[in-house]
């Protein structure tokens, strides 16, 4: 079982946020607002095992498709939410895990992915780096992958490339957060936005810049 909040769309649209990877719903209430203030409905949840939601938790954001699959079910069964005006925004984990599920469901009718990077040990392979954070990065996962019990989620490069729907991705600096951000907006099989912010930390953007970080937000999601 899942806890969050709803509020109540003004303009017709709702959008669902999806927190970090370490965090829970109130590190996403920033972004919640920006989106209230903009008219839009939304629904912020904890993520399994995190905050007041049962589970397990997972910082990598393993099993995490199954939360975004149930909130959209419960989105879309509210006689107050319009199935054809749903949006997802996610920071970090909650950005990887809207991509790996928007391709199934069409429900996603727009994303905004801020700090997207990698889930797996095949998603750091297709950016590629030195052999000795490769394994690193595979002794990792496999650990993940023993501690969770879930399924290894799919390749993200994979799954955007098989997106329809409009995305814009927000990525921090210019390290490998932008590498994996460049990554997946040269494999976006639908419409892409990559918008960087070189002098931002990840998932800082509405912090450090808040009203161009507002704008441009909103200027993409009053598109779709």
């Amino acid at each position: 079982r899942l806890r969050g909040w709803f509020h109540a769309s003004r303009n017709g649209a709702t959008v669902l946020v999806v927190h970090g990877g370490n965090g829970d719903r109130t590190g996403a209430l920033a972004h919640a607002r920006v989106l209230e203030r903009g008219g839009y409905g939304v629904l912020v949840y904890d993520a399994r095992g995190r905050g007041e939601s049962d589970g397990s938790p997972s910082g990598y954001g393993w099993g995490w498709s199954k939360d975004v699959e149930g909130a959209l079910d419960y989105l879309t069964g509210r006689a107050d939410v319009d199935p054809a005006r749903i949006a997802g925004l996610g920071l970090s984990s909650g950005a990887d895990v809207l991509l790996e599920v928007a391709a199934d469901r069409p429900e996603l009718g727009a994303v905004v992915a801020d700090g997207a990077a990698a889930m797996s040990w095949q998603d750091g392979q297709r950016v590629g780096g030195p052999s000795l954070e490769a394994a690193a990065g595979w002794v990792m996962f496999q650990a993940i992958d023993v501690l969770t019990g879930e399924p290894r989620p799919r390749v993200l490069e994979d799954r955007v490339a098989a997106m329809e729907a409009p995305l814009l991705l927000i990525s921090a600096d210019r390290a490998a957060e932008y590498d994996f951000t460049a990554l997946y907006a040269a494999a976006a099989g639908g419409p892409v936005e990559h918008w960087n912010l070189p002098d931002v930390t990840h998932t800082r953007g509405l912090r450090d810049r808040p009203g161009e970080y507002e704008r441009r937000v909103l200027a993409f999601l009053g598109r779709v």
